[in-house]
């Protein structure tokens, strides 16, 4: 469970820095990684599985009195996920270290 929090902390810093006069980097790392938990306990994953979709491409056919006959054969498409919280977990994670002062750079 930890080294799920730290993976959305560290993806949740993207590529830039916060940062604030004065603080050790022990400190911000600290800071970032409190409020990455806070992000995460407010808005937890939740998953939503888009529509499966059929292939084109699944169909079987056969000559039948010299007539091609198609059939699709029912696969579907491996269906994506999408984590529905994942933009207010990011805006709960900066407006945290805003509240603590910190200031994002973007690099």
């Amino acid at each position: 469970m930890r080294t799920a929090l730290w993976i959305v902390v560290l993806a949740l810093t993207g590529c830039g820095t916060w940062t604030k006069p004065g603080v050790t980097d022990a400190q911000a790392s600290a800071d970032q990684k409190e409020c990455g938990l806070r992000a995460a306990e407010a808005h937890p994953p939740q998953m939503l599985n888009a529509p499966e979709i059929p292939l084109a491409t699944d169909t079987q056919c056969a000559s039948i009195y010299g007539q091609a006959q198609c059939a699709p054969l029912g696969r579907r498409d491996r269906a994506a996920q999408t984590d529905m919280n994942d933009g207010a977990r990011h805006v709960a994670f900066e407006q945290c270290l805003q509240a603590k002062g910190y200031r994002y750079t973007a690099k």
